[in-house]
């Protein structure tokens, strides 16, 4: 018996008086890119807890410039009206970005510190090393993440404030110093943050092999793709990010407070981790194409090509006969996605994959008549430029010393001209079909994505019903450790 599998046994139920503990990360790099949605998700979280009887549970958070008290968060205001000459310039300029973006101050309460790396390796060192065995921490990651180095890109980033990003290795390092059996939960909902499933191998690589630790993850997104989510919107009922619905899952609320139906999918009366997961997939209105760790394990360990043939399933053998190897949340995740995308009938993956590539076609459509757009904008934006320029050369550059006293004295001057100016109207019809374009291609995308969690659920089904044909022993023990990890339920060791 290896010591890896005397491990496993031994790790094998939960003490009684093991606890739930949470850390709460949050917040960009800077002010610029630290927008009010990972504010309120962090407040959101925090109010889901309070409501569920789990207040009580140990929760300490780290968000951007900790209690610094500046100005460290973006948000839009609806009532800020930039003046029109600012705005007209910005677009002739190609310099919106930012434009009505407000500054304030956080307003999280109970603050630990802030998210860089000198807060965080200090919890580490104190509050994380004084937890016990088979105590859980959940760690939620609300931020920004980056797509990491090589083809494929690995070693993915999570953006620190003020600071240089911390990739996967030395996030995997700071888990390293927490006691040895206590376990870990990640939900992390940055960019490429699938990346962040290679916490289960050694120092973060997976050529290292498995780590004896207990960790699970749940990611919004996988480890080559952006997430969605951030915005300086106030507005919550606008808000469409992986987290907002994993917490509603076990909440039974969504953040905006209309009720939901709790995704009991196995009748036990509890909703789990992976419920949650599935119910995110299922309903999640976003680009995502979400993930949890026994995903990106079956993918590295089992077997499930239709070339091999044999003993083995495939992603395209009858559905019924999927859906019967399926535990209760991947089965509600091939049902309903299949209802609403309408596919039925025994081969539903190949349906779903020729559709899929059809988005495909479309999309690469659409980006080839905006970037035509895009080109025919930008040499009428040059030639607005060039008028522009000529009757107000200090403008080129607003910080040049007369360029405040020229807005503010000469503004509906400045009006007038730009938008009597030839071509004018229909440089501004372009922005219009520009963003048109973008909303079509946004719900295509949006579309495209349930096919592909429709696709990659049932390629873990089927991986995951071949895993003990193909692995050894003691990965089979390991991905059955990963899905009880998976498979728990918040605040059972509160």
């Amino acid at each position: 018996m290896t010591a890896f599998l005397v491990f496993f046994i031994l790790s094998i139920g939960e003490p009684a008086d093991a606890k739930d503990h949470f850390l709460t990360i949050g917040g960009g790099s800077s002010a610029s890119n630290n927008q009010v949605s990972l504010e309120k998700n962090v407040l959101y979280l925090q109010r889901f807890l309070q409501d569920s009887g789990m207040n009580a549970l140990p929760h300490e958070i780290l968000f951007s410039d900790g209690l610094a008290g500046a100005k460290d968060l973006q948000f839009f205001d609806a009532n800020f009206e930039p003046p029109r000459a600012n705005v007209l310039l910005a677009e002739i300029f190609g310099r919106e970005e930012g434009l009505t973006t407000q500054y304030r101050p956080h307003a999280i309460p109970h603050l630990w510190g802030s998210s860089g790396r000198q807060s965080l390796g200090k919890w580490f060192d104190t509050i994380g090393a004084t937890l016990a065995d088979e105590d859980r921490l959940f760690i939620y990651f609300t931020g920004h993440g980056g797509r990491g180095k090589g083809r494929p890109p690995t070693n993915q980033t999570l953006a620190m404030w003020n600071e240089a990003d911390m990739p996967v290795k030395e996030f995997t390092a700071l888990l390293d110093r927490l006691p040895l059996k206590v376990r870990v939960v990640l939900v992390m909902v940055q960019c490429f943050g699938g990346g962040f499933a290679d916490c289960m191998f050694v120092d973060g690589d997976p050529n290292k092999g498995l780590s004896p630790r207990n960790r699970c993850g749940f990611f919004a997104t996988l480890p080559t793709r952006v997430a969605a989510g951030c915005t300086s919107d106030v507005d919550e009922e606008n808000y469409r990010e992986y987290s907002t619905y994993f917490w509603a899952a076990m909440y039974g609320q969504a953040r905006t407070g209309e009720p939901i139906v709790k995704p009991n999918f196995n009748g036990d009366g509890k909703v789990t981790l992976a419920e949650a997961h599935a119910y995110t997939l299922i309903h999640s209105e976003t680009v995502d194409v979400s993930m949890k760790t026994s995903d990106a394990f079956l993918r590295r360990y089992s077997k499930g090509s239709p070339r091999e043939g044999g003993a083995l399933l495939n992603s395209e053998d009858d559905f019924d006969r999927l859906l019967a190897v399926a535990d209760p949340s991947d089965q509600a995740v091939m049902q309903q996605l299949s209802k609403f995308l309408q596919l039925d009938g025994p081969r539903r993956v190949q349906a779903a994959r020729t559709k899929f590539s059809d988005i495909e076609r479309q999309r690469r459509e659409m980006d080839k008549k905006k970037q035509k757009l895009n080109g025919d904008r930008d040499q009428i934006r040059r030639s607005l430029q060039s008028r522009f320029e000529r009757r107000w050369p200090e403008l080129n550059n607003l910080l040049h010393p007369q360029a405040a006293k020229i807005l503010a004295e000469q503004g509906t001057a400045i009006v007038k001209f730009i938008e009597s100016s030839p071509r004018f109207d229909e440089f501004e019809k372009q922005w219009e079909l520009i963003d048109a374009l973008d909303k079509q291609a946004e719900d295509l995308d949006r579309l495209g994505v349930k096919y592909q969690r429709f696709i990659r659920t049932v390629e873990s089904v089927v991986l995951a019903a071949n895993l003990p044909m193909v692995a050894k022993e003691e990965i089979v023990q390991r991905y059955r450790m990963i899905v009880e990890a998976e498979g728990g339920v918040l605040g059972e060791g509160k």
